[in-house]
Protein backbone atom coordinates (compact mmCIF):
# COMPACT_ATOMS: atom_id res chain seq x y z
CA UNK A 1 0.00 0.00 0.00
CA UNK A 2 2.81 2.40 0.89
CA UNK A 3 4.54 1.58 -2.38
CA UNK A 4 1.35 2.33 -4.34
CA UNK A 5 0.91 5.70 -2.63
CA UNK A 6 4.58 6.55 -3.19
CA UNK A 7 4.22 5.53 -6.84
CA UNK A 8 1.22 7.83 -7.35
CA UNK A 9 3.05 10.70 -5.66
CA UNK A 10 6.08 10.29 -7.91
CA UNK A 11 4.02 9.72 -11.07
CA UNK A 12 1.94 12.87 -10.43
CA UNK A 13 5.07 15.02 -10.40
CA UNK A 14 6.98 13.46 -13.32
CA UNK A 15 6.17 14.42 -16.89
CA UNK A 16 3.99 17.41 -16.06
CA UNK A 17 3.34 19.47 -19.21
CA UNK A 18 4.81 22.93 -18.69
CA UNK A 19 3.83 26.30 -20.10
CA UNK A 20 5.47 27.40 -23.33
CA UNK A 21 7.86 30.26 -22.43
CA UNK A 22 7.00 32.79 -25.18
CA UNK A 23 3.20 32.81 -24.82
CA UNK A 24 3.50 32.89 -21.03
CA UNK A 25 5.95 35.82 -21.20
CA UNK A 26 3.45 37.70 -23.39
CA UNK A 27 0.72 37.23 -20.77
CA UNK A 28 2.99 38.39 -17.96
CA UNK A 29 4.00 41.46 -20.00
CA UNK A 30 0.42 42.41 -20.94
CA UNK A 31 -0.44 45.63 -19.10
CA UNK A 32 -4.16 44.87 -19.45
CA UNK A 33 -3.83 41.80 -17.21
CA UNK A 34 -3.19 41.84 -13.46
CA UNK A 35 -1.80 38.51 -12.24
CA UNK A 36 -2.11 37.11 -8.74
CA UNK A 37 -0.32 33.84 -8.05
CA UNK A 38 -0.43 31.87 -4.81
CA UNK A 39 -0.24 28.23 -3.74
CA UNK A 40 -3.90 27.50 -4.61
CA UNK A 41 -4.70 29.54 -7.73
CA UNK A 42 -3.59 31.84 -10.50
CA UNK A 43 -5.94 34.79 -10.96
CA UNK A 44 -5.88 36.75 -14.21
CA UNK A 45 -7.93 39.93 -13.83
CA UNK A 46 -8.40 43.04 -15.94
CA UNK A 47 -5.96 45.74 -14.78
CA UNK A 48 -8.61 48.39 -15.35
CA UNK A 49 -10.98 46.67 -12.93
CA UNK A 50 -13.09 43.58 -13.24
CA UNK A 51 -16.37 43.21 -15.01
CA UNK A 52 -19.33 41.20 -13.83
CA UNK A 53 -18.21 37.88 -15.32
CA UNK A 54 -15.67 35.35 -14.18
CA UNK A 55 -14.50 31.88 -15.07
CA UNK A 56 -13.01 29.12 -12.92
CA UNK A 57 -10.76 26.87 -14.98
CA UNK A 58 -9.70 23.49 -13.60
CA UNK A 59 -6.63 22.19 -15.50
CA UNK A 60 -6.36 18.70 -16.86
CA UNK A 61 -4.20 15.99 -15.34
CA UNK A 62 -0.47 16.61 -15.13
CA UNK A 63 -0.58 20.01 -16.81
CA UNK A 64 1.04 23.05 -15.20
CA UNK A 65 -1.75 25.58 -14.59
CA UNK A 66 0.42 28.29 -16.18
CA UNK A 67 0.19 26.38 -19.48
CA UNK A 68 -3.39 27.62 -19.86
CA UNK A 69 -2.70 31.30 -19.10
CA UNK A 70 -1.97 32.32 -22.69
CA UNK A 71 -5.16 30.69 -24.00
CA UNK A 72 -7.34 32.30 -21.35
CA UNK A 73 -5.68 35.74 -21.43
CA UNK A 74 -7.97 36.96 -24.22
CA UNK A 75 -10.99 36.53 -21.97
CA UNK A 76 -9.32 38.93 -19.54
CA UNK A 77 -7.82 41.50 -21.92
CA UNK A 78 -10.62 41.53 -24.51
CA UNK A 79 -13.75 40.71 -22.51
CA UNK A 80 -12.89 42.07 -19.06
CA UNK A 81 -13.46 38.68 -17.44
CA UNK A 82 -11.63 37.53 -14.32
CA UNK A 83 -10.17 34.05 -14.80
CA UNK A 84 -9.26 31.80 -11.87
CA UNK A 85 -7.00 28.89 -12.80
CA UNK A 86 -6.88 26.32 -10.02
CA UNK A 87 -3.73 24.51 -8.98
CA UNK A 88 -4.97 20.96 -8.35
CA UNK A 89 -3.38 18.87 -5.64
CA UNK A 90 -0.81 16.46 -7.05
CA UNK A 91 -1.42 18.00 -10.50
CA UNK A 92 -4.55 15.83 -10.67
CA UNK A 93 -7.95 17.51 -10.35
CA UNK A 94 -9.51 14.19 -9.38
CA UNK A 95 -7.70 14.29 -6.02
CA UNK A 96 -8.46 17.95 -5.32
CA UNK A 97 -11.16 17.93 -2.65
CA UNK A 98 -11.52 21.70 -2.25
CA UNK A 99 -15.07 22.92 -2.94
CA UNK A 100 -15.72 24.98 -6.06
CA UNK A 101 -16.77 27.88 -3.80
CA UNK A 102 -13.17 28.29 -2.67
CA UNK A 103 -12.45 29.42 -6.24
CA UNK A 104 -15.70 31.11 -7.32
CA UNK A 105 -15.32 33.59 -4.47
CA UNK A 106 -12.22 34.94 -6.25
CA UNK A 107 -14.07 36.01 -9.41
CA UNK A 108 -17.38 37.74 -10.06
CA UNK A 109 -20.10 35.37 -11.30
CA UNK A 110 -18.12 32.54 -12.93
CA UNK A 111 -19.86 31.40 -16.11
CA UNK A 112 -17.69 28.49 -17.14
CA UNK A 113 -15.41 25.73 -16.09
CA UNK A 114 -12.95 23.25 -17.47
CA UNK A 115 -14.47 20.17 -18.99
CA UNK A 116 -10.96 18.74 -19.11
CA UNK A 117 -11.09 17.45 -15.56
CA UNK A 118 -13.47 15.09 -13.85
CA UNK A 119 -13.47 17.33 -10.81
CA UNK A 120 -15.36 20.14 -12.53
CA UNK A 121 -18.30 17.85 -13.16
CA UNK A 122 -18.29 16.71 -9.57
CA UNK A 123 -18.19 20.27 -8.20
CA UNK A 124 -20.80 22.00 -10.34
CA UNK A 125 -24.48 21.30 -9.69
CA UNK A 126 -26.61 20.75 -12.81
CA UNK A 127 -28.47 24.02 -12.25
CA UNK A 128 -25.26 26.01 -12.64
CA UNK A 129 -24.02 24.58 -15.93
CA UNK A 130 -22.10 27.27 -17.80
CA UNK A 131 -23.38 29.30 -20.69
CA UNK A 132 -19.79 29.75 -21.86
CA UNK A 133 -17.57 26.72 -21.71
CA UNK A 134 -13.93 25.92 -22.09
CA UNK A 135 -13.10 22.46 -23.34
CA UNK A 136 -9.49 21.46 -23.86
CA UNK A 137 -7.63 18.28 -24.58
CA UNK A 138 -4.31 19.91 -23.84
CA UNK A 139 -2.92 23.43 -24.00
CA UNK A 140 -0.95 22.66 -27.13
CA UNK A 141 -3.86 21.25 -29.15
CA UNK A 142 -6.54 23.75 -28.17
CA UNK A 143 -7.28 26.85 -30.19
CA UNK A 144 -9.56 29.77 -29.46
CA UNK A 145 -12.26 30.96 -31.78
CA UNK A 146 -13.03 34.65 -31.54
CA UNK A 147 -16.70 34.24 -32.51
CA UNK A 148 -17.86 32.24 -29.53
CA UNK A 149 -14.88 32.44 -27.19
CA UNK A 150 -14.91 28.69 -26.77
CA UNK A 151 -11.86 26.51 -26.95
CA UNK A 152 -12.03 23.50 -29.21
CA UNK A 153 -9.64 20.58 -29.61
Amino acid sequence: MVAAIAGILVWSQVGVMTAEPEPLAAVRADAAIAITDDAAVIVLAPSAGGGDAGLVFIPGAKVDPWAYASMLAGLVADDGMTVVITKPWLNLAFFDLRPLSSFTDLAPGPTGGSWAGIRSGVCAPASSLPTRTVSCCSPRTARATSRDRAFRC
